[in-house]
């Protein structure tokens, strides 16, 4: 089977692309700041998740009398690796 570049760069003559106003400038401090502001809200929304789920579940383990070491035995058993 013949292979086919998909590379559509200017060098391969098959595309000129045209010089783009917005993304060929290089980024400001200020939009790499916004950027890591912006992850790092979501982080903290994905961390406040992650936590909420986790009180979840060991509420309701506790509400059905699991304890740590059911969970620990049933993840040796299955060869997970649980960590603390």
């Amino acid at each position: 089977m013949a292979k086919r570049s998909l590379d559509l760069s200017p060098k391969d003559g098959l595309m000129n692309v045209p010089h783009d106003p917005y993304w060929d400038v290089p980024i400001s401090r200020r939009e790499v700041q916004e950027a890591v502001n912006q992850l790092a809200q979501n982080d903290a929304a994905l961390a406040a998740q992650n936590d909420t789920s986790n009180i979840v579940l060991n509420y309701l383990c506790e509400k059905i009398g699991i304890e740590r070491k059911e969970i620990d035995a049933w993840a040796a058993k299955k060869k997970l690796i649980l960590q603390m």
